[in-house]
């Protein structure tokens, strides 16, 4: 008897039929897959049923693509436009300088130009005119933050219903010490490289296990210390690796098209600080209030947030969900970490807005909170910062010896709370090493050096252990 074997068809999800806004909310994702990753339509679709459930024929897509006027390849009628702009007579050679020409929502890829271009066995040579028209486009006319949003949305989504996941929301995370040794190497690296790539290095070693566990406090991170804006020119190619590195793990850990690494990508592009960024904290506002229930809980993953609009220039944004925060966290006592977070925070936006006098009263306000909250004005990080704020007041007003008072405090309760290894202890003795040497207290100094030796000599061995 002849048996045959057949191959059977795969299964496929049936598609149904989806509503004009469906299409819409998903618009903005498919054409970023199509056009600017350069997916083909079966990856396309492949990747939104897998990711976002959203499931469509071929058909139905191609429908879509032409409504929405999205094309991959040129048209007659966009060659002939585009010749038209740039065309200028040149002999023997192929030379296109095109710059921010873009073409179905895509750079213009002149290779596609060359046959059109073809006449009497000479070529002709490109030169950009400035004279767009709704068929070639003088910039890209998507800005981004409809696929940032959308990739937020989406990560966040799958993050709330994974059930295994240790969710950490506080401020004394893991993920505060990893950007802290980014930081400081950050303000190092023009100075001594060697330490500067070894603090680095004690940060990467940390960074992928807080991936999945501290999401919020990644976001806000990457815009306060990984913005080019924060960067030295010299310094950017260490910043570049940096990036390259957590886009890394990202990806050895979800997969390269998670949306974590796209997140990533469009936060540290410069152009997108003060566009992208006020709309990811609004978005992330809503997502908070959603999927947490815990009242304080809110109350320090918005202040995250409110950072996040700070560092990123939005100083209006951030004043107003500083005062959100106060006026939602009487409830809980103005002694509450999160209030004294907010306040002190609300403080150092008046400070850099020029308000010295309204910065001071209140640091010197939050700084009486913390003793009573704490048992004394240093015994939390937040402590170490008031008292550091209220250094720099005093120093840049003159008056050293008030500022060593507080420059004191902060240096020894970082040391208690952060402990000796962390590089941010480095930049807490500069400064006081800085006051006293300004107030020529010379012995201090030496006293000062004698006694915290060791501080310089870790690090030293760090640099060392790198070499």
């Amino acid at each position: 008897m002849e048996i045959r074997l057949t191959q059977q068809a795969p299964a496929y999800t049936r598609a149904r039929s989806l509503s004009q806004d469906e299409w819409a909310a998903h618009r903005a994702i498919i054409s970023h897959m199509y056009l600017e990753e350069g997916l083909t339509l079966a990856e396309v679709r492949r990747a939104m049923s897998e990711r976002y459930g959203f499931v469509a024929t071929g058909h139905m897509y191609k429908v879509k693509f032409a409504q929405w006027k999205i094309w991959k390849n040129y048209r007659t009628s966009q060659k002939k436009e585009l010749l038209g702009h740039l065309v200028d007579n040149a002999e023997n050679a192929v030379q296109i300088s095109v710059t921010n020409l873009t073409v179905n929502h895509r750079p213009l890829k002149p290779g596609r130009l060359i046959r059109k271009v073809m006449k009497d066995r000479k070529r002709i040579e490109l030169t950009p005119k400035l004279a767009p028209s709704r068929l070639v486009e003088l910039s890209m006319s998507r800005t981004g933050v409809e696929v940032a949003l959308h990739e937020i949305k989406g990560y966040y989504t799958w993050y709330f219903h994974q059930e295994d996941l240790e969710r950490d929301f506080s401020f004394s995370g893991n993920m505060n010490h990893v950007f802290s040794n980014i930081a400081s190497a950050r303000r190092v690296l023009d100075e001594d490289v060697k330490l500067g790539f070894a603090m680095m290095d004690t940060a990467c070693r940390e960074i992928e296990s807080m991936l999945v566990r501290q999401p919020f406090q990644l976001i806000q991170h990457i815009v306060s210390e990984l913005g080019e804006w924060q960067w030295s020119v010299s310094a950017r190619p260490a910043r570049a690796a940096l990036i390259k590195f957590i886009v890394s793990m990202t990806i050895r850990n979800f997969g390269p098209q998670h949306a974590l690494c796209k997140i990533i990508s469009i936060l540290v592009q410069p152009e997108m600080k003060e566009e992208v960024v006020p709309a990811i904290v609004k978005l992330l506002a809503d997502i908070v209030s959603e999927h947490i229930q815990q009242h304080e809980t809110v109350l320090e993953v918005q202040n995250y947030l409110a950072d996040s609009l700070f560092h990123a220039g939005d100083l209006q944004g951030a004043r107003d969900t500083y005062i959100s925060i106060l006026d939602r966290g009487e409830n809980f006592g103005k002694t509450h970490s999160s209030y004294r977070r907010a306040f002190r925070n609300l403080g150092w936006l008046h400070f850099k807005q020029g308000d010295l006098v309204k910065a001071k009263t209140m640091w010197l306000e939050v700084y009486d909170l913390n003793a009573d909250a704490a048992g004394s004005p240093n015994a939390d990080f937040g402590g170490v910062c008031t008292c550091r704020y209220l250094g720099r007041w005093y120093s840049e007003q003159g008056d050293e010896e008030q500022a060593e008072q507080y420059l004191r405090l902060a240096f020894e309760g970082y040391l208690e709370t952060s402990g000796r290894d962390s590089s941010g202890v480095r930049r807490y003795l500069e400064s006081l090493e800085a006051n006293l040497t300004s107030q020529g207290k010379i012995v201090e100094v030496a006293e000062l050096r004698r006694r915290h030796r060791d501080l310089w000599s870790r690090w030293e061995e760090k640099k060392l252990v790198r070499l």
